[in-house]
């Protein structure tokens, strides 16, 4: 069987609250906010709950500053 799940982590423009997020989020989301006031949302899903994600973000009018694959 493939583990084709990744670890992510996104970095957004401006705050985020993790209780806007979780609900509609993969499990395992986590959100932090860095020193100069960006959200860091860190999550391990495969590519389709990525691509979901980013849905939510763009839905919600969240800005992203960049996607790294780690």
């Amino acid at each position: 069987m493939i583990n084709d799940q990744c670890t992510y982590q996104i970095i957004l423009h401006g705050r985020v609250e993790a209780a806007d997020l979780l609900p509609y989020a993969p499990p395992g989301l986590t959100v932090h906010q860095d020193e100069t006031g960006r959200a860091i949302l860190t999550v391990r899903t495969d590519q389709s709950g990525l691509v979901g994600l980013i849905r939510l973000l763009h839905g919600l009018g969240l800005a992203i500053h960049s996607i790294i694959s780690r």
